[in-house]
């Protein structure tokens, strides 16, 4: 495992999402930089509820795809912008689209 605290210091504060499958949890899990512990902290979004409704694992993949793009674009910006406070915030509203992506699959 790469040596998280030496890539963010230099040049980036983050590490770009990616989707994980642990045993039977799958998640998304990327790092973001703390400036109150000057160090990449893990932030994990479990998303077996949308496994479970998705019919197939593409399609599951695809949804998972789609909100780790949303992610990395979000870290990206905040990244251009410095890290902030806000930064914080926008990480409690994904567990929204999640719940958006899962009621708009359920239409279809």
């Amino acid at each position: 495992m790469p040596n998280h605290q030496e890539f963010s210091s230099s040049y980036c504060n983050y590490v770009p999402a990616v989707l994980r499958h642990h045993k039977d949890n799958w998640q998304i899990e990327y790092y973001v930089y703390s400036p109150i512990t000057k160090q990449l902290e893990r932030k994990r979004i479990k998303v077996n509820r949308l496994r479970l409704h998705c019919t197939t694992l593409s399609m599951f993949k695809q949804q998972a795809n789609e909100i780790i793009q949303s992610i990395n674009i979000k870290l990206a910006a905040v990244g251009l912008r410095m890290v902030n406070r806000r930064m914080y915030v926008i990480i409690h509203h994904w567990r929204r689209l999640c719940l958006f992506i899962l009621k708009r699959s359920r239409r279809n």
